[in-house]
């Protein structure tokens, strides 16, 4: 007997949920089989070759057993599915002589370039995977239940490992250096979109401190593309902040901000946020990844990402009363608060500022 078309469509929704049920709780190869190409150094070895780069090359240049090729394919297919390779004949007509095609052999994508080593000054991922994937960040999602059953005020992350995630770094030096790094990793892709779309934030101003600095990443771009501008950095470690707190502590981070900058009395500055806005993401991925980093927060810190309402009342709660967005990389945003006063300070506050905790308040938020 022929089903219906009602028992057709009700067959192939259902038959849609089991592949959307499959594919997320399967999820976790995507993030492994990157992580394995990451160390195995696979972005950086095609790089290298010049041109396609055939499976047995590859097999012999990463150094892995024959017996191992098979298994490469399945990964590198995988990856390819994904994005992050693709192949390529080394040219695509035949070869007359032997009547033969040349082998196929693979080279990077978009994506995969941004996975290659490299200096602070360039775009590369690299380290943010090591980061992100690394176990220490995973665990807490594996006793994520138990905790929303719990009353605890911690964080999943403490559960997991018996302490804040600020304090677990302190006394982890390995994993200490391992954050710092994923760190300046993503600051490094987020800079060149900040100096090309938002230059009439700095072009104005005298002065520009950067609180929660780091490494001076930021801070040494900004100097390079504006030389007119007294650049200086207060080096705090670990520098992703308005979004590592809650709305009660991030309204007293503000507070303290505009504090520290109305007290200089000059007109025309500003605090400068570069943080994740939920809304208005027209690509489905960009929004995946807003809620993705949401999920983070909850899981590590006690912060969260916010939506324009809650962004808007989170400046309002602190006395601000103007604000503008523009967009950078996917759902990361430079939101620009404006004061009655400069943001900007002269080195004479500098004083003021050393006051404010470490690792807790920064003028520039970086984001994970």
């Amino acid at each position: 007997m022929e089903l219906t078309n009602g028992e057709k469509t009700s067959d192939l929704r259902e038959c849609q949920a089991q592949v959307l049920v499959w594919n997320q709780i399967l999820s976790y190869i995507n993030s492994m089989s990157l992580k394995c190409a990451v160390e195995l150094g696979i972005p950086d070895v095609i790089h290298n070759h010049g041109r396609p780069m055939t499976l047995p090359d590859l097999v012999s240049a990463l150094g892995i057993p024959q017996a191992r090729a098979g298994f490469l394919h399945r990964l590198m297919r995988m990856l390819s599915h994904s994005g992050f390779f693709a192949l390529q004949t080394e040219q695509p007509c035949v070869n007359r002589d032997k009547g033969e095609e040349k082998p196929e052999g693979y080279v990077l994508t978009p994506p995969s370039q941004l996975l290659l080593k490299g200096d602070r000054s360039s775009k590369s991922m690299h380290p943010l995977v090591a980061f992100v994937v690394h176990p220490i960040l995973i665990q807490p999602f594996n006793g994520l239940s138990k905790w929303f059953h719990s009353d605890s005020s911690g964080t999943p992350f403490e559960m997991q490992h018996g302490r804040a995630f600020w304090e677990y770094i302190a006394r982890d030096p390995d994993f200490n250096l391992l954050t710092n790094e994923g760190m300046a990793s993503d600051s490094s892709v987020v800079v060149s979109e900040i100096m090309d779309k938002c230059r009439r934030s700095f072009e104005q101003s005298t002065s520009v401190v950067d609180v929660g600095g780091g490494t001076g990443l930021l801070a040494r771009k900004i100097a390079d593309t504006f030389p007119h501008l007294e650049v200086t950095v207060l080096d705090l470690p670990h520098v992703w902040i308005l979004h590592d707190w809650n709305d009660e502590e991030g309204v007293k981070i503000l507070k303290r901000c505009k504090n520290a900058v109305t007290s200089n009395g000059k007109d025309g500055g500003k605090v400068i946020v570069i943080d994740v806005v939920l809304d208005d993401q027209e690509d489905e991925a960009c929004s995946e990844m807003g809620l993705l980093f949401d999920m983070m927060m909850m899981a590590t810190l006690t912060g969260r990402e916010r939506c324009k309402k809650e962004w808007a009342k989170l400046f309002l709660d602190a006395g601000f009363r103007k604000y503008g967005i523009t967009p950078l990389v996917g759902p990361r945003c430079l939101i620009e608060v404006q004061l009655p006063l400069p943001l900007v300070l002269e080195e004479t506050r500098m004083q003021q500022w050393r006051g404010l905790s470490a690792g807790a308040f920064s003028l520039f938020e970086r984001t994970i």
